[in-house]
């Protein structure tokens, strides 16, 4: 839902400016569209995990702020934003999703959590295109983030190929 809102923000003002988003786009909807089939139970999550919205108080204990982005989501969710926002790699992000479970994920959770990855690189890629239109400077950021969704859509795509190999398609 957000993503289609920052991506008619884009095209509004024509700030689109990667020449393969159209491509790019269309390759993470099957990460969308994954979430949505196989996403299973929503919660309220925050969806902008950002280092700087943690408060840590001092007792120990933690609290989460700014929750403009906040909704109902899978918790994997807020684990890849967490990562996203981290500049994690891809084996830090597979280390945050295990200590996250607690155990080494199924495969039908690293999809789902990478599918998550991909869909938020492109909507903070978009975010950060729309803000830096109005004079914000992101640097290298929106750039960093379309990586992200490319890199996770690429990982996605090829475990539901194994998948569907696995399965005789």
């Amino acid at each position: 839902e957000k993503l289609g809102r920052y991506e008619a923000m884009c095209r509004k003002v024509n700030c689109l400016h990667f020449e393969d988003f159209e491509r790019t786009r269309e390759k993470v909807e099957v990460c969308l569209e994954f979430i949505r089939q196989r996403g299973g139970k929503r919660v309220l999550c925050h969806m902008d995990a950002a280092n700087v919205n943690y408060l840590v108080l001092t007792d120990g204990s933690i609290r989460l702020l700014d929750w403009e982005y906040g909704g109902m989501c899978h918790p994997l969710g807020d684990v890849a934003m967490f990562g996203v926002f981290s500049n994690y790699a891809q084996p830090e992000m597979d280390r945050l999703l295990a200590l996250y479970l607690q155990r080494e994920p199924e495969r039908e959770e690293r999809m789902l959590y990478y599918s998550y990855t991909a869909s938020a690189g492109l909507l903070w890629s978009l975010w950060a295109q729309y803000r830096q239109y109005y004079g914000e400077n992101f640097g290298e950021y929106a750039l960093n983030q379309y990586r992200i969704a490319k890199t996770y859509n690429k990982l996605v795509r090829q475990l539901l190929e194994e998948e569907q190999a696995a399965q005789g398609r």
